[in-house]
C-alpha cells in the first residue's frame, strides 16, 4: 500500500472522462403551402350537373346513332348512296364518344354503344361476327376493340359468353355484363337459325332444278344434277363443303351455284367458269391436254376433286333400290369409289 510520501513523490497522470458529442437535431418541419381551390363552387356544381347529364343522356343518344348506322346499313344501294354523307357523320359522332379521354365518361360512353350494338343486331350471322370482331364495311369498332369483350379460354370466375364455338369475358358490372351475355345470346341464337334456315331453303331451291341424277351425269347424260359435298378434316386440315347445282352437256361439267362452307371458293370458279370433263371424274387427279394458267389449273384441280369427294359420299350413302341399267351401272365401276381419297386433295 502506498504511503503519502510515495504518492507526493510520484503521483503519476492524470485520468479524464470523455463526453460524449452532442447530437444533431433531426426534426423535419413542413413547409405550410397554399392549395388553390380547383375552381369556384359556382363551376364545380355546372361541371357536376354537365357530367349527371352526359351520364343520363348517352345510352339513348348512343341507342339513337347505332340504330341509324343500322338502319343505312341494311338500306338499299340507292338510298345508301343518298344517305352517305348522313352515315360518316353518324359515325364520326359515335367514334367521338369512343376516342375521348379515359375515366368514368369514356366508361359510360363505350357500355351505351355496346348495349345499342347487341339491342339493334339483326338477324345476320355475319353482323354478328362483325359486332365482336369488327370489320366489314362498318369503321365502327368491334366490341372486343372497345374493351367490353375479352377473348378467354379461363371463364371460371367470370361472366363470360360463347359465340360460335369463341368463349370472350364481358368487362364491367355485373348487371351490364349479364345484359350483354342475355342480349347477345340471343340475337346470336336468332341469326343462327336464320341462317340455318335460309341454308337449307337454298338447298331446297337448288334441289329441285335438278334433272338428273349423279348415276345419269357419269353415263354421260345431259342436264343438271344436284350434289351434297361434306366437309372434311384432315389433321390439321380442314375441307370445306356444301351444296352445289351443276350442268353438264354429256363431255364436260360446269358449277352454276353453290352454297354452304366452301361458297367462297365455289364462287371464284364459277365466276372463272372453270370446266372438268365427266371422264376426268372417273381419275384421281385431272389430266390436262394443254398447259394453262397456275390460277385457272388450281381451279380446276380444286373443282374435281369437290365432285370426286360429293360423289364418293353420294355412292357410300345410297342404298340399292332399282336394277341400274347398264350404261350406268358401268360408269359408276368405273367412277372406282374406293379410290377416294384422292378426292380429298385441293
Amino acid at each position: 500500500m502506498k504511503t503519502l510520501k510515495d504518492a507526493l513523490e510520484n503521483p503519476g497522470t492524470l485520468k479524464t472522462k470523455k463526453i460524449p458529442a452532442v447530437k444533431a437535431i433531426d426534426i423535419s418541419v413542413p413547409k405550410i403551402k397554399q392549395v388553390r381551390a380547383t375552381a369556384k363552387r359556382e363551376e364545380i356544381n355546372r361541371v357536376a350537373e354537365d357530367v349527371r347529364q352526359y351520364l343520363a343522356g348517352i345510352p339513348s343518344h348512343m341507342m339513337d346513332l347505332v340504330g341509324r348506322i343500322r338502319e343505312i346499313q341494311g338500306a338499299s344501294l340507292e338510298e345508301w348512296l343518298i344517305r352517305s354523307d348522313e352515315l360518316r357523320k353518324l359515325e364520326d359522332e359515335v367514334l367521338s364518344h369512343l376516342n375521348a379521354d379515359k375515366g368514368p365518361l369514356l366508361t359510360a360512353a363505350c357500355q351505351a354503344y355496346a348495349l345499342a350494338m347487341v339491342s339493334t343486331l339483326p338477324a345476320d350471322k355475319k353482323a354478328v361476327v362483325e359486332t365482336i370482331k369488327g370489320g366489314g364495311k362498318s369503321r365502327l369498332p368491334g366490341l372486343i376493340r372497345a374493351g367490353v369483350l375479352e377473348p378467354t379460354k379461363e371463364p371460371k370466375y367470370d361472366i363470360v359468353i360463347k359465340v360460335y364455338g369463341d368463349t370472350y369475358k364481358i368487362v364491367g358490372g355485373r348487371e351490364f355484363a349479364i345484359h350483354i351475355a342475355e342480349t347477345l345470346s340471343e340475337k346470336a341464337g336468332k341469326a343462327a337459325k336464320a341462317a340455318y334456315d335460309q341454308y337449307h331453303s337454298s338447298v331446297a331451291e337448288l334441289k329441285a332444278q335438278a334433272t338428273i341424277t349423279v348415276v345419269q351425269l357419269l353415263a354421260r347424260k345431259p342436264g343438271k344434277f344436284f350434289l351434297k359435298v361434306p366437309d372434311l378434316k384432315e389433321e390439321d386440315k380442314f375441307l370445306p363443303g356444301g351444296v352445289l347445282l351443276a350442268e353438264s352437256d354429256g363431255k364436260m361439267i360446269h358449277v352454276s351455284e353453290a352454297v354452304g362452307h366452301f361458297s367462297r371458293v365455289m364462287g371464284e370458279i364459277i365466276k372463272a367458269e372453270a370446266f372438268v370433263s365427266v371422264d376426268s371424274l372417273s381419275q384421281a387427279r385431272v389430266g390436262l391436254t394443254k398447259r394453262l394458267p397456275e390460277d385457272a389449273f388450281r381451279r380446276i384441280r380444286i373443282m374435281h376433286a369437290i365432285l370426286r369427294r360429293g360423289l364418293a359420299a353420294e355412292f357410300a350413302s345410297q342404298k340399292p333400290t332399282a336394277p341400274v341399267r347398264p350404261a350406268e351401272a358401268l360408269a359408276v365401276e368405273a367412277f372406282a369409289v374406293a379410290d377416294m381419297q384422292s378426292a380429298s386433295v385441293h
